[in-house]
């Protein structure tokens, strides 16, 4: 993706715009302010999970397992049989997975990662020793989560550029004019 400025209509007044309205034609990815001008509301689309569930069914009678998830890699170890290796799994990494928006529930021989906040890849689980190992069922997606920011005031001076981190899809524009930048 490029970042241009759309055609000769890149100097918009006060007013409400949309991506879906028809009235942008690409997401916004940075403003100048070109007056004074005030922001009434924006709305973009962050990255999310939209009911996402994986599942590890787990398989073997002995041995460890990394089970991956994005950069971390985490070991199961086999202890009297699956169900008790799952609850061990939960135990032993429950909080900390927690604190980055996953949950991590056991089952009879099933991990269960959970989020409904935050992107997480689909977990792998690789044997690492004897045969412990398991298969990875994933039900929902990732997708990007609407977010609407709505001020009371918020005045941008003359001359300001402001670049966003998610592509804006509505702004409302309360006063003043102002230069979008789209992504194509």
């Amino acid at each position: 993706m490029s970042m241009s400025v759309y055609g000769g209509s890149d100097l918009f007044v006060a007013g409400t715009y949309s991506v879906a309205a028809g009235t942008l034609p690409h997401p916004i990815k940075s403003i100048t302010s070109h007056n004074a001008m005030n922001v009434t509301s924006m709305r973009w689309r962050i990255p999310g999970v939209v009911n996402k569930v994986s599942t590890i069914t787990l398989s073997g009678s002995s041995g460890t397992a990394y089970v991956s998830l994005g950069e971390l890699k985490l070991l199961a170890t086999f202890a009297s049989d699956l169900t008790v290796t799952a609850t061990n799994f939960k135990n032993l990494y429950a909080a900390m997975l927690l604190e980055r928006g996953i949950v991590l529930t056991s089952g009879t021989g099933t991990l269960i990662f959970t989020s409904t906040k935050v992107l997480f890849g689909t977990p792998t689980i690789a044997n690492a020793t004897t045969d412990l190992a398991g298969t990875v069922v994933t039900t929902g997606e990732d997708g990007l989560v609407a977010a609407t920011k709505t001020f009371f005031t918020h005045e941008i001076l003359a001359g300001t550029d402001i670049y966003f981190e998610y592509p804006v899809e509505q702004i409302i524009l309360g006063s003043g004019e102002a230069i979008f930048h789209f992504i194509k």
